[in-house]
């Protein structure tokens, strides 16, 4: 069954033709880098460069009342139960640097001071299954400077500053966090041409680990993501397992890579390619390119600065991806299929291998 059930999914993606997918464009000037998906209300929330939240309702396609917050909000993470947002600010206004923690209902906020970490405020975070809140801040050119803060989401509270970078390197800002979708392993990677720090958190063992490999040449926002259960991290153009043995470096420049993410239910990672102007899906198992889904637009020339953050909503039905003009919206068909869908898939497997079974051709006699 295993093997019949295999090619029916290999031939559906074969036939699949992509190129009248609906692409949704989410028009705004002011986004910043990143956008985090709610699952609980089936909403994104967009942080842009002039402290306001955009809520975007995707049943009705339209953008919700914005909240105003901060000052240049970067990154995103939600709670596990949905419940709260937590925000990053990178233009801190007085002595600390400020996470926000918005309440999702009442859209009333918190903000919690936290000790600067150098020029600027908080830039980064991502929320672990231990329910610790990670976040990152710049520092200027510093042996070794580079932390990350830890804040219990219960109590607010910061319980630890660990480095993310080998004390032999130098670091510049910023640094990037990504996690895996069950939330057991984050990653931490500063991005600098001098020399780069790497770190992971094992949420499950409570530990950290600082990389004295260098895995990276130069990150931008986006182009850091790690698989469902933190099997693979994928940094630039290359993947790497936890204790950063390469598993595979893509066949191009990863300066072509707009964004990266992984799918949340499936081994599969999506890579924002600009050559194409496409979202490619790549079977992490034998590297393959199962298709590529177009954005709609321009995503950014070769050697742009600007990424092309990406993003899914819980299932990955839907892909989300930063552009010029806004954010992309694009349905997803490489997704794991809905119940329902799989049912009949089943269905129609089971008839066609029992149609094959009472064929009098396959039958023999006694």
């Amino acid at each position: 069954m295993t093997r019949y059930m295999t090619s029916v999914v290999v031939l559906a993606f074969a036939i699949l033709d992509t190129s009248a997918l609906a692409s949704t464009l989410i028009p705004m000037s002011d986004h910043n880098f990143e956008h985090t998906y709610d699952p609980v209300r089936n909403r994104l929330y967009i942080p842009t460069k002039n402290g306001v939240l955009q809520r975007y309702d995707i049943a009705t396609n339209q953008l919700l009342d914005p909240v105003a917050i901060g000052n240049d909000l970067r990154g995103s993470d939600i709670t596990p139960d949905g419940s709260h947002l937590y925000i990053t600010d990178f233009r801190k206004t007085g002595t600390y640097a400020e996470l926000y923690k918005l309440n999702l209902d009442t859209l009333e906020y918190q903000t919690i001071d936290l000790p600067t970490l150098g020029p600027e405020g908080t830039y980064d975070v991502v929320i672990t299954l231990d329910g610790l809140a990670f976040t990152t801040g710049p520092v200027p050119w510093s042996p070794g400077g580079l932390k990350i803060l830890a804040v219990d989401t219960e109590t607010e509270v910061l319980v630890g500053i660990q480095p993310v970078s080998n004390p032999d390197n130098n670091v510049i800002s910023p640094a990037s966090a990504a996690r895996s979708a069950d939330r057991s392993l984050a990653i931490f990677v500063s991005a600098g041409t001098i020399g780069d720090g790497v770190a992971r958190y094992d949420a499950r063992a409570e530990s950290y680990r600082s990389y004295k490999e260098r895995i990276s040449g130069w990150t931008h926002k986006g182009t850091v993501a790690v698989n469902r259960d933190g099997s693979l991290l994928a940094v630039d153009g290359k993947v790497y397992e936890p204790d950063a043995t390469l598993v595979y470096e893509f066949p191009f420049n990863d300066y072509h890579i707009g964004g990266l993410a992984f799918d949340p239910l499936q081994d599969v990672l999506y890579v924002a390619d600009r050559r194409s102007d496409a979202i490619e899906v790549y079977d992490t198992n034998t590297w393959d390119v199962l298709g590529g889904l177009p954005v709609g637009e321009d995503i950014g020339a070769e050697f742009s600065p600007v990424p092309n953050f990406v993003s899914t909503s819980a299932n990955a039905r839907l892909l989300f991806v930063n552009t010029g003009s806004g954010v992309r919206m694009l349905e997803n068909p490489f997704a794991v299929p809905e119940a329902s869908s799989l049912l009949l898939s089943l269905s129609l497997l089971g008839f066609a291998t029992l149609q094959g079974a009472l064929n009098p051709q396959n039958l023999r006699s006694p």
